[in-house]
């Protein structure tokens, strides 16, 4: 059993006499210990009880472990995730008779829960992890979580790194879910923003003085905690940025020529700005789009390949090096083998177990150096703090991507610099996705500072 840090106590502190309530604490701050010792205090005396635990299907390996390590059973924590339907019906049956007789866990992604009609089981208590899957209200999944859960008897918390990533009207739907009859007197997003907000264009705009009275609000029924503001070793890590450009090849300068003139390169033709626009991203990194149904981008240019390998004769340790694209992970990972640099590599493809035991073989084994993973599978939940380094060989859009991957080598008790290197391909979409996401980041950074400056 785990002793709690500082920070860590404060925030079950805040949850002690709360039936709903949510963590907004950045990642790595412990937050899935917070949540299982409160749901352990508040239910101490209770002979059963059946508490749901959601989460995207990335992040719930580590809630998983947090829970066997705090001396919960095998036999009383149930894992859906991953397993066939088939799976989940027999697994679900032995949950519901474990679960009368004992108090017990059931974990599963967003996905399954509409599909299996989990909103109408008689849950003690329900978890919603990672809620930037309820951010939006257009959402299917928003609509069946607010519907089944926001009004009922039980108790329902939040959890998550930041609550508004990208805006203020984002923090609603999550913040109604752990609010009884309504929040900040609006049952719906739609009267929320019409009676706070003021349309401009294509934006809503906040009224005036309605940031300090939502962030009045929210801090009334969520621990917000910033890692800057953590005072616990390591937490606060130094982020030291590096960009090294590759130069552009003739060949990538004329395949985008052919692309964005006709729509068409290596005889595949594409129908809109979308297709184009990433397959602009594939050649970037010296790929270009296959005829092959198997293989949908083939390697032609090894500019990026040569200076990653590069990048890691230069730096010591273990290092992980993050891919938008499948193929580029497969390309990555075949290359550095046959260079003699031993690795490990994660897809999507890759089942929930296949995941941690290849994970842990890179935890353990000092003669593997880098991992290679999709950004899509690995970017949450995974602690990968064995290493120091991240290198992106390409980015995804996302800002919320981005910050979540960027923070997988960081540990309360690691104080060494981590070191996050981009390699950009000069003059292609590289430089423009990069600059993207530093736009972003910096609008999420100055939304935070007004939402959760001095919030305690």
């Amino acid at each position: 059993m785990k002793f709690l840090k500082p920070h860590q106590e404060e925030a079950l502190a805040f949850l002690s006499d709360k039936k709903l309530g949510g963590l907004f604490m950045e990642m790595r701050l412990g937050k899935n210990l917070v949540i299982i010792r409160h749901i352990e205090q508040s239910f101490m005396t209770s002979k059963t009880g059946k508490f749901l635990f959601v989460s995207t299907v990335t992040a719930m390996n580590s809630f998983h472990s947090e829970l066997l390590s705090e001396g919960w059973p095998t036999d009383r924590v149930f894992n859906l995730t991953g397993e066939s339907s088939k799976n989940k019906k027999v697994m679900l049956t032995k949950f519901l008779k474990a679960s009368s007789e004992k108090k017990c866990w059931l974990l599963i992604n967003y996905e399954s829960v509409p599909i299996l009609g989990l909103g109408l089981w008689p849950w003690t208590a329900v978890i919603l992890d990672e809620t930037i899957k309820i951010a939006s209200p257009k959402s299917n999944i928003t609509k069946y979580m607010l519907k089944m859960f926001a009004n009922s008897q039980m108790h329902r918390f939040i959890l998550n790194g930041k609550i508004t990533p990208e805006n203020p009207l984002q923090a609603f739907t999550q913040m109604r879910f752990i609010s009884q009859n309504g929040f900040m007197g609006c049952d719906n997003f739609w009267q929320y923003r019409q009676k706070y907000y003021i349309e401009s264009g294509f934006e809503w705009i906040p009224r005036q003085g309605h940031i300090s009275q939502l962030k009045k609000e929210i801090s009334k029924k969520a621990f917000v905690l910033l890692r800057k503001d953590a005072s616990v070793n390591g937490v606060g890590s130094e982020k030291e940025y590096i960009k090294r450009m590759v130069p552009v090849s003739d060949l990538q300068k004329q395949y985008m020529l052919e692309l964005k003139k006709s729509y068409e390169v290596n005889g595949v033709q594409y129908k809109n700005e979308l297709g184009v626009q990433i397959v602009l991203c594939y050649i970037a990194s010296g790929f270009v789009p296959s005829q092959n149904e198997e293989d949908k981008a083939v390697l032609f240019q090894h500019n990026k390949l040569n200076e990653l390998l590069n990048l890691i004769s230069e730096i010591d340790g273990k290092i992980l090096v993050f891919c938008r694209f499948k193929a580029e992970v497969k390309a990555v990972s075949s290359f550095l083998s046959e260079e003699g640099i031993r690795c490990i590599s994660i897809t999507g493809e890759d089942s929930i177990q296949s995941r941690i035991e290849i994970k842990e073989k890179f935890d353990t084994i000092s003669e593997i150096k880098v991992a290679v993973l999709s950004i899509a599978s690995s970017a949450k939940g995974q602690d990968w703090s064995s290493a120091d380094t991240i290198i992106y060989f390409s980015n995804e859009w996302s800002n919320d991507l981005r910050g979540q991957s960027e923070d997988r080598t960081i540990h309360v008790n690691k104080t060494s610099v981590q070191l996050i290197i981009d390699l950009v391909t000069a003059n292609t979409i590289d430089t423009e996705v990069l600059e993207a996401l530093k736009e972003k980041n910096f609008n999420a950074k100055l939304m935070m500072s007004k939402f959760f400056d001095k919030l305690k």
